[in-house]
């Protein structure tokens, strides 16, 4: 009987998280996670559109050192800035017959500057000049498939010209996100911060649990205790507790709540699993933040589940039964869109390496 969380690869559930010291637990350290299975994916496919007065493209390929290669052959030799251009053809890499069919798809925009060359390109040809972001956005919102999110460079003292048109058209309303970098410090960063959005879509956690007759008077407690990294490289962070029942088909959190740590309740129905009899409680949307930097996410490196039939004692994990289903591999694409002009000087440098560590993190967190 059981009881493990297994770590999934499904459409546009966040599960990436932020760090928190355990707080109000009895135990000063939480015993050692099981060791976790590992995680891969079927594909992940990267493509890149570089741009100045032109569009050059890689196109979507498994091979993501020919991607970081492209992106190291670039140069900002090239004032014009052909951005929303570039953003409509990046979907294009998308649709090659010769692709697997995708799970997720992302589109990363990087830039530093308005667009002052899209309507010199045949397809926009008929937009008026002002109207560059509205043709860019009118295409991203026509591939819904797609999540669009964006990169604004403008150092102190100089905003970037048409930042709320970039922020709000070429992202998507609904899971898109715009990071904006300050200065060239702050450009990895903003990488690493679209990156964890990407892999919060793709990800989400399952537990499974034996069948039994759980009712308010006498519901299943769980203890779950969740173990977050900074990513790659980087050290990891405390762990963090919370306790939640399950009463019927219906999976909560247990007063008092642990604030940096939430899940959409509402979808946290428990269902009979065909493959092994278990009851399978998806947890959409689990995230994990700091409450004093509440956009920093980090991701879900393992997670232990103990049971209990009280609330506050006799929590252990049950062994008696190991059968759980085998990781879902998913197919993801993602194309990086990258402003390559003259204007960004010698901060190009420091974006092609950012890009190159997006590429590579996404590797080693996702296969």
């Amino acid at each position: 009987m059981k009881i493990t969380a297994k770590i999934y690869n499904y459409p546009a559930i966040p599960v990436l998280i932020c760090v928190l010291l355990l707080a109000g637990c009895k135990e000063t350290k939480p015993d050692p996670p099981e060791k976790k299975p590992q995680r891969t994916l079927n594909s992940l496919h990267i493509g890149v559109v570089a741009f100045d007065r032109e569009a050059r493209k890689y196109p979507l390929s498994a091979n993501s050192d020919g991607a970081k290669k492209f992106i190291n052959a670039q140069n900002n030799f090239e004032d014009s800035t052909a951005l929303c251009y570039a953003v409509s053809e990046s979907l294009k890499l998308f649709d090659d017959s010769a692709l697997p069919q995708f799970d997720h798809k992302f589109v990363l925009t990087f830039t530093d500057g308005d667009d002052n060359y899209s309507t010199d390109k045949e397809s926009y040809a008929d937009i008026p000049y002002g109207q560059e972001y509205d043709k860019a956005q009118k295409d991203l919102r026509a591939r819904r498939d797609i999540e669009a999110h964006a990169i604004g460079y403008a150092p102190e003292g100089k905003p970037l010209a048409r930042e709320a048109e970039l922020r709000t058209k070429l992202v998507s309303p609904h899971g898109g996100e715009y990071a904006s970098a300050t200065n060239s410090t702050l450009i990895l960063p903003a990488f690493q911060h679209i990156r964890n959005k990407v892999m919060t879509t793709v990800k989400t956690v399952e537990l499974f649990t034996n069948p039994g007759n759980f009712t308010a008077n006498n519901p299943k407690y769980f203890r779950i205790t969740i173990y977050p990294s900074h990513g790659s490289g980087q050290p990891t962070a405390p762990a963090a507790r919370m306790f939640c029942s399950l009463v019927g088909s219906k999976f909560s959190v247990v007063e008092p709540r642990n604030q940096w740590i939430s899940f959409d309740e509402s979808l946290s129905i428990g269902t009979r699993d065909s493959r092994n009899g278990k009851i399978r409680i998806p947890l959409h949307k689990l995230t994990y933040k700091v409450p004093e930097n509440p956009r920093e996410e980090l991701i879900i490196d393992s997670i232990q589940v103990e049971i209990s039939s009280s609330r506050d004692t006799g929590y252990r994990v049950d062994t008696e039964d190991s059968l759980t289903p085998d990781d879902a591999g998913k197919a993801i694409a993602v194309v990086l869109v990258l402003d390559c002009t003259r204007s960004l000087g010698p901060v190009f440098g420091v974006m092609k390496a950012a890009a190159r560590d997006f590429i590579e993190e996404l590797e080693k967190n996702l296969r």
